[in-house]
């Protein structure tokens, strides 16, 4: 039984050990010098391959984060990041969760404090991408469902809304509309809030701007069931007629799921 034991604890040991080398906390591995056995060339290009699939997932999940920042500081992020959170999903396309939030933390980046929000942004479509499917209404099932209550509705699961005290959406629209030629964006950060719906369309997420009004109705329809009848939104305005259009035309009304 302690044979057992202490084979078991080693085995531990040299597996942290090895997670801590790759992942650039080679303190760990130096210090207890248990990677010996393997070819420090071989070891140094996994190290190597590892940050290098890590740093593409990144760079694809966030791609105006790194246009912003320049691809050496986002490689240095990168970096620290994948030290303190290391990726623990089995499908890495999902990995980045965290990174927001890494992003909020870091000093030297405060002179952008609109920066962690475009990441939250672009996270959400990642989610969004990634939501499971689901049957959508059609536009008479809609109607009847506005008809009989809010609770008989819900939102598409890969709708997601976001609201920052940043102009964030159009951060990300002048990024991706100059996507070949970054001297051409010019942001302007003084035009107050935004508010956004995320959601997947023929196959790719997209974004689309909302206004603060529609922006409290389909947060309204999204928590239907907490909503006291007194505080059921104006559903008969003609911006938000356009929106429920819109998201009719897209599926992304459901019913609510049980």
């Amino acid at each position: 039984m302690t044979k057992n034991h202490g084979a078991h604890s080693n085995l531990l040991k040299y597996q942290q050990s090895m997670a801590d080398y790759l992942l650039y906390k080679a303190d760990s591995a130096d210090k207890h010098n248990i990677l010996l056995d393997v070819s420090r060339p071989q070891l140094g290009i996994y190290r190597n391959n590892v940050r290098a699939v890590c740093y593409e997932t990144l760079a694809d999940n966030f791609e105006t984060v790194c246009r912003v920042v320049g691809e050496d500081c986002f490689t240095g992020m990168v970096v620290r990041f994948i030290a303190e959170r290391p990726p623990d999903l089995q499908q890495l396309s999902l990995y980045g969760k965290y990174f927001p939030t890494f992003i909020d933390n870091l000093p030297e980046l405060q002179h952008l404090p609109w920066l962690a929000d475009v990441a939250r942004l672009e996270w959400q479509m990642v989610e969004s991408f990634n939501a499971p499917s689901a049957v959508s209404l059609t536009a008479s099932q809609v109607a009847a469902g506005i008809e009989a209550g809010l609770d008989h509705l819900a939102l598409h699961p890969s709708c997601r809304l976001m609201s920052s005290p940043w102009p964030v959406v159009s951060v990300w629209q002048q990024h991706w509309h100059h996507r070949e030629d970054d001297s051409q964006v010019q942001l302007r950060l003084d035009t107050g809030a935004e508010y956004a719906l995320i959601f997947c369309y023929q196959q790719a997420a997209r974004i689309r701007a909302l206004s603060s009004d529609v922006y409290s109705v389909l947060q309204a329809i999204n928590r239907a069931a907490d909503v006291d009848s007194a505080e059921a939104p104006d559903l008969t305005r003609p911006d938000v007629i356009q929106v429920l259009a819109e998201l009719i035309a897209h599926g992304l009304f459901i019913r609510p799921l049980e």
